[in-house]
């Protein structure tokens, strides 16, 4: 055998050691950003409710009597809703439950 084509076999087990660290390493780093999408995506329901609940507060502040009332326990119970979707991302996130990172290792394994 030539001691270059032996080398070149070995430079290439070397380049195939290397690849599939690297892609190990992707598949960690990705499952690690897939995490954080769950809490993030929490944020877009979020934000539109309480776009919803200040305008229901600042109509209400131009109603009167019992219906400026029920227009700020309206805005209140609409606030609330809101800050449930972060607490339930935030859970989802730290239980593992997301089902966007499962999605995301179904299509990597796959």
């Amino acid at each position: 055998m030539r001691p270059g084509r032996d080398a070149g076999f070995r430079q290439d087990e070397a380049n195939d050691g290397d690849l599939r660290l690297s892609r190990l390493l992707a598949r960690e780093l990705a499952s690690q950003e897939v995490v954080l999408v769950c809490f993030f995506f929490s944020f877009l329901p979020a934000t539109v409710w309480v776009v919803v609940g200040y305008f229901v507060l600042f109509s209400s502040t131009k109603a009167e009597g019992g219906v400026r009332l029920f227009g700020r326990v309206l805005a209140i119970w609409v606030f609330v809703i809101a800050a449930f979707f972060p607490v339930v991302g935030a859970y989802v996130t730290f239980v593992g439950l997301c089902p966007i990172e499962a999605m995301i290792q179904a299509v990597q394994s796959g």
